[in-house]
């Protein structure tokens, strides 16, 4: 948009002017700490007079503008306006004056602007390139004739760097940003990695334990020091209820608590007097079985035994001359 506007105005201008001189925008170079805030400034030489310009600074990998700190030199401006703007995809802040009465900006070096960055961790040598300068001059044709570029030179140890270390306890793994877990981890200071415990087959998440706790799951850590974290799975638990009726016993008898994948087995008896009538299991009849085993468990479950008093026949007869009653089988 500003790159339109002031390509505009050069068509607008109706006639181009050749200028000798030399017109060169400059960025000054910067020397700074690590992770502090700079001031960047902008230098136009000109020979000749001016009375607008444009420029884009494409901003390295984890510099931020501080937004509002783009001002004209007083010195240098005429009545200028200044328009800021920052693409945020790309990260380059575009920077265009103009005047609403084309007045020239005053002087012939020295800053015309500057602006404030936020700088990285990272220590190193930064580099600010002005990308499509347009510096227009008094008959509104373009009268660049070179560009210097900025060093912004960071010094400092760069960012601290903390190591997590997981463990696990139980059956269960974990991933780091969705990544399996193998080893250690290292990351610089400030970072949000996140942790997700995944239980496996017949299991569950408990808790964290060490530098941190609680049932959060998945958890962000921020990386503020070395970090030693444990997570606890339990293995999934289930309830056999078995009931005996009248005239018998099942052993072991009430709610009994299993482990998934476990194997339990039920004896059942009848007392004296009593045979076994029929075994339920979760409802189903199992026949007079005296035993009945649960396999691989992996959920709650019912037996219930159910007994009958035995039973005789008496055979009742009477010889010659006499009775007996009841008399048959």
């Amino acid at each position: 948009m500003l790159h339109r506007l002031l390509f505009f105005l050069l068509l607008a201008g109706l006639h181009f002017a050749a200028y000798p001189g030399s017109n060169v925008m400059q960025i000054h170079d910067v020397a700074a700490n690590t992770g502090e805030t700079i001031l960047v400034e902008i230098e136009i030489i000109n020979d000749d007079p001016f009375v607008s310009f444009q420029v884009f600074v494409p901003l390295p990998a984890g510099f931020q503008y501080v937004q509002g700190s783009a001002v004209l030199n007083p010195d240098r401006e005429n009545g200028h306006n200044l328009i800021t703007g920052l693409n945020e995809q790309t990260n380059t802040l575009s920077l265009l004056t103009f005047s609403g009465n084309n007045a020239t900006f005053n002087g012939n070096d020295g800053v015309v602007l500057s602006f404030s960055l936020n700088t990285p961790l990272i220590p190193g040598d930064y580099l600010l390139d002005p990308q499509d300068v347009i510096i227009l001059g008094t008959s509104f044709n373009n009268i660049l004739t070179g560009t210097i570029p900025g060093t912004i030179s960071l010094t400092g140890f760069g960012p601290s760097q903390f190591i997590l270390t997981l463990f696990t306890e139980g059956n269960g793994f974990l991933t780091v940003d969705g990544e399996p877990y193998t080893e250690p981890i290292t990351f610089i200071q400030g970072a949000t990695p996140e942790v997700t415990a995944i239980p496996g087959d017949g299991w569950h998440f408990n808790n964290w334990s060490g530098d941190h706790s609680g049932t959060e799951n998945p958890l962000i850590i921020t990386m503020n020091n070395h970090k030693t974290i444990t997570s606890h799975f339990g293995i999934n638990t289930y309830t056999i209820t078995a009931t005996a009726g009248e005239g018998g016993s099942i052993s072991p008898e009430g709610e009994i608590t299993v482990e998934h994948g476990s194997d339990t087995t039920f004896l059942i008896e009848a007392n004296e007097g009593f045979l076994i009538d029929k075994v339920l299991v979760d409802g189903v009849n199992q026949g007079n079985i005296s035993q009945y085993q649960f396999s691989n468990v992996t959920g709650n479950h019912t037996i219930g035994a159910l007994f009958e008093p035995k039973t005789y026949t008496i055979t009742a007869t009477a010889g010659e001359n006499g009775h007996i009653e009841p008399a048959g089988t």
